[in-house]
């Protein structure tokens, strides 16, 4: 079967004649030859395999790789949904540069170390992140547990670097955004007037950040219950009771939300 693929670090999008599901070692246009192995995700509008480098292409010469074979991940969608990819690189280039954006695999963030500090870190990344989005005038449309990874920038770093991934149902925020318009993404994370208006700009954006933030709190439960509502400090309450706020009007911004103490330091835990 033809398929199209956007190997992630290039952000090329190239096709394959004659792959199938059975074929694990595969070459792309002038990007080397590379071995497919583990599934890494499958979406609405694609899957992601993990593969690995055996031979460089030839704008990489083998000395610099110093016998090491790389590892990326390849996005692969069906020929038909080719366009889908297609907007999703150019939405990433509106991206060049931001050390937010994913451009290779990660572990995702259900594996998140329960150290406070580092929980903080991560909440300030998601924010600077929509605020880059607001900034670029893009929704997100899918943000969500699964879709935020945590990358190492070099192989001996003790600290990893959250980043945002799978823009595939990403798209340019409308100018009359009270326009009712297709929404799209996990439904578990859509805003109220994504669901009783359909209605989804960068203010379900950071509705949908709340939630990834409740995940965070309840170990993935995303559950409010008593236990956690005593443990829970006042700002970190607060905090997801303005990211929850029913009315997308009045609903903080993610320039807003940088200034709040509960991703200023004070932590979630009530001391």
């Amino acid at each position: 079967m033809k398929r199209l693929r956007r190997e992630s670090d290039f952000h090329n999008n190239v096709h394959e004649n004659d792959y199938s599901e059975e074929q694990s070692i595969y070459s792309i246009n002038n990007t080397g030859k590379w071995k497919r192995s583990q599934l890494l995700g499958k979406g609405y509008n694609g899957t992601v395999y993990l593969v690995e480098m055996i031979k460089p292409p030839p704008i990489i010469t083998s000395s610099r790789l110093n016998g090491s074979h790389p590892i990326m991940a390849v996005k692969t969608t069906l020929a038909s949904r080719s366009d889908e990819l297609k907007k999703e690189k150019k939405l990433l280039q509106l991206f060049h540069g931001s050390p937010y954006i994913v451009r290779c695999f990660g572990d995702d963030i259900t594996i998140t170390t329960d150290n406070n500090g580092n929980k903080t870190k991560l909440y300030n990344v998601f924010l600077e992140y929509a605020q880059v989005c607001s900034q670029k005038s893009i929704v997100h449309c899918d943000l969500k547990p699964e879709n935020i990874l945590m990358v190492k920038e070099e192989d001996d770093d003790e600290d990893f670097v959250a980043k945002i991934s799978d823009f595939g149902l990403s798209k340019k925020m409308s100018d009359n955004w009270m326009t009712p318009s297709i929404v799209k993404g996990t439904k578990v994370y859509w805003a109220p007037e994504c669901v009783e208006d359909e209605i989804q700009e960068q203010c379900s954006d950071i509705w949908a950040l709340g939630c990834i933030v409740l995940y965070m709190l309840t170990d993935g439960s995303m559950r409010w219950n008593n236990k956690i509502n005593e443990t829970m400090s006042k700002d970190a309450k607060d905090f997801l009771v303005k990211c929850f706020e029913a009315n997308p009007l009045e609903r903080p911004s993610a320039t807003m939300l940088l200034t709040h103490p509960f991703v200023g330091g004070s932590g979630f835990i009530n001391k």
